[in-house]
């Protein structure tokens, strides 16, 4: 089952509101993961389960997971765990500013 997490930027003040998981209709061909999307400048989910990842909204390959190099401080408590993905309350990079300041679970 499927979990809502948001997102909240503290420098540009931009929210965004996305699921991940699956449903146990679909869970053996898609798992919706947050990414950060360099095309939409958002955070949005691409399904891990598909190879390339592209950005459920607007298609693009143009995306990171946020725990790719450089997008994580690799700090905080984990607050989502979910089939191996974890996402913590730390300090991630926003897509929409660059800057160290997008943390989830704000809401």
């Amino acid at each position: 089952m499927g979990v809502f997490i948001d997102a909240h930027c503290h420098n540009c003040g931009r929210d965004w509101f996305v699921m991940v998981g699956s449903n146990m209709s679909n869970d053996m061909t898609f798992a919706a993961r947050p990414v950060a999307c360099r095309s939409c400048k958002a955070v949005t989910t691409a399904n891990f389960k598909e190879s390339p990842l592209k950005c459920l909204d607007c298609g693009s390959e143009q995306v990171e997971d946020f725990h790719d190099k450089g997008n994580w401080k690799g700090d905080g408590e984990k607050i989502v765990f979910w089939d191996g993905m974890s996402l913590t309350d730390g300090h991630y990079r926003c897509p929409h500013c660059g800057e160290f300041e997008l943390r989830f679970g704000t809401g």
